[in-house]
């Protein structure tokens, strides 16, 4: 499972209602909402708990089609000091995620275990890997790259927001392919 989600802190300023209360009531759990009013910049921290759950909740759903995301349900997790870890919970399973943040963005990946996050390759164009795949969507919206000679599905994550679009994908499932194999197989 995978997931990544990013956020243009740029185009995010129009988001003006985050910290609202009521809002917050409705994404994050009271524990995330201590998290975020005690931050240094409680706006921007409020995007790093959304990115981390819409992180989760795109890699949850690949193995477990939900048709509408429920922000509520999915709980960061924090460790003894209260700070963040990378541990997230949603609807009994268990995920980890890492952020970056640097000043125009942040980006949240997510997977459903500690050694596959490791592995999670995280492309800005779609350019570097397209002479060997197709960029697709299954039935049910969720996106995956194809083999030119069709025999392969790989798992993608795509997220767009403002100026910025990332697609993560598992290291390994890109890494032993023989481009002229799949192209004239």
């Amino acid at each position: 499972m995978i997931g990544n989600d990013i956020i243009d802190l740029q185009f995010a300023l129009s988001e003006s209602i985050v910290l609202q209360q009521r809002r917050l009531d409705k994404i994050c759990t009271l524990a995330e909402q201590r998290y975020i009013r005690q931050a240094e910049n409680s706006w921007q921290t409020f995007w790093l708990i959304w990115t981390r759950k819409e992180a989760c909740y795109k890699a949850f759903q690949r193995d477990n089609y939900i048709h509408s995301i429920c922000p509520h349900q999915i709980e960061n997790q924090f460790d003894s000091s209260g700070m963040l870890s990378e541990s997230i919970s949603f609807r009994g399973k268990q995920f980890f995620a890492q952020t970056a943040i640097d000043g125009s963005k942040i980006h949240s990946i997510c997977s459903s275990s500690e050694e596959r996050l490791k592995e999670i390759h995280v492309l800005d164009d779609l350019q570097e890997v397209l002479y060997l795949f197709d960029f697709r969507k299954d039935t049910n919206g969720m996106p995956f790259l194809q083999t030119k000679n069709n025999h392969r599905r790989i798992p993608i994550s795509k997220s767009s927001h403002g100026a910025f679009t990332t697609y993560a994908l598992f290291k390994a499932d890109i890494a032993n392919l023989d481009a002229t194999a799949l192209i004239y197989a």
